[in-house]
């Protein structure tokens, strides 16, 4: 959620008044499916309201800042994809994201 922060320039991203509240937050930015697949992997159901589709990361960070023109490089959308991944068992650990390109001096 802090590089999301950092790329969206926006803090905090939302303030939740409960978990499910926040439950429904998170929905709103990785898509229920997202969300859904990463309960079952759990052998736990979520049942939302809505069926809110991931409309991509850079649709996101644009929403967040209230813009159509935000330039958000392809390497840092990957990062953030994998760095919020709601299925921990495919979410990159924190080493592992150490050695993402976006930390590379290229």
């Amino acid at each position: 959620m802090i590089f999301l922060c950092l790329l969206s320039g926006k803090y905090p991203i939302s303030t939740p008044t409960d978990d499910l509240d926040a439950l429904v937050e998170i929905s709103q930015l990785i898509g229920t499916r997202r969300l859904q697949e990463a309960a079952k992997n759990l052998d736990r159901d979520v049942v939302l309201p809505q069926d809110i589709v991931h409309s991509g990361w850079r649709s996101v960070l644009n929403k967040l800042e209230g813009r159509t023109d935000l330039e958000i490089d392809d390497c840092s959308l990957d990062l953030l994809n994998r760095l919020l991944d709601p299925d921990m068992y495919s979410r990159v650990t924190a080493s592992e994201a150490l050695q993402h390109p976006f930390f590379s001096e290229d």
